[in-house]
């Protein structure tokens, strides 16, 4: 049996959760319109390229891994 406590909690958690999917499906909605842009695939901040690898497992990234790192 869940307490209501519990049952809180995990709604709590079930929220975050369904906020973080949503702002991942603008971030790959935006990255799709993106693709043909001349500019996909250069960090936002220091304007070099983004390494493939990193583009193929988050296409919706804007920045490189070190930008990223720096918050």
């Amino acid at each position: 049996r869940i307490s209501r406590m519990d049952a809180i909690n995990n709604k709590s958690v079930m929220e975050a959760a369904l906020r973080n999917k949503q702002r991942k499906l603008i971030k790959l909605k935006t990255a799709l319109t993106k693709i043909g842009d001349e500019n996909y695939g250069l960090c936002a901040s220091c304007k070099s390229e983004i390494q493939i690898k990193r583009l193929l497992f988050m296409p919706e990234s804007d920045k490189c891994v070190r930008c990223a790192a720096r918050g």
